[in-house]
């Protein structure tokens, strides 16, 4: 009886210790994080002059390979000092750090939370700041960023966003209307899985 109790003790405890996929449970749903694993949209107390790193990441894709990517992001007064992209011999047909269409030599193989680059931002001050997404101009796929798998390099799959939780809350343009993420300020979060949520509460 006691080993029984203590079995189901320990997978309870392996199942709380073992972090969930990410904050973002949408599928093929960009967002904008402060680590790499898609947990934090909200980076508090950053100092001025201080830089961070975002982290763009595509959760949860649908596609068995990702051959390239393009978004426009907005920082909302955060200045980008440089990009680090994920893959083989990225190619990125802009020279703005904001303006995103990347080509990749070769496919990468997706995963829960698949970093297709991070950016160091200097924090200009005290304020909040809010990082919004959009489509380039021209998009690929009309009205919404998105990516290309290398299995069907004709079809453009457009990207959601959870955390800004629905077509509501997307402009005309395509533009999220609420922030992706946000330096000092509040930023909206999807639907968190249960037994994560639970094990940050117990710390709150």
């Amino acid at each position: 009886m006691r080993f029984g109790i203590m079995l189901a003790l320990c997978a309870t405890l392996v199942a709380l210790a073992t972090p969930a996929l990410a904050i973002d449970n949408g599928p093929d749903s960009f967002g904008v994080y402060f680590d790499r694993f898609g947990y934090s949209n909200q980076k508090d107390l950053a100092e001025p002059n201080s830089v961070v790193t975002a982290y763009l990441i595509l959760a949860n894709p649908t596609a068995l390979s990702v051959q390239g990517w393009e978004v426009f992001l907005n920082y909302g007064g955060l200045l980008p000092l440089g990009v680090t992209y994920r893959g083989m011999d990225p190619l990125n047909m802009f020279s703005d750090l904001d303006k995103f269409c990347v080509g990749l030599a070769y496919p990468m193989i997706p995963e829960p939370e698949t970093v297709l680059a991070s950016v160091q931002l200097l924090v200009p001050d005290g304020e909040p700041r809010d990082i919004t997404a959009g489509p380039i101009v021209p998009a690929s796929f009309p009205g919404r960023p998105c990516y290309v798998s290398a299995t069907n390099l004709s079809q453009m799959i457009p990207m959601n966003f959870a955390t800004v939780s629905g077509p509501q809350n997307l402009g005309p343009d395509g533009w999220t209307l609420l922030p992706l993420a946000t330096v000092n300020g509040n930023a909206p979060i999807a639907t968190e899985p249960a037994t994560w949520g639970g094990v940050k509460a117990l710390f709150e």
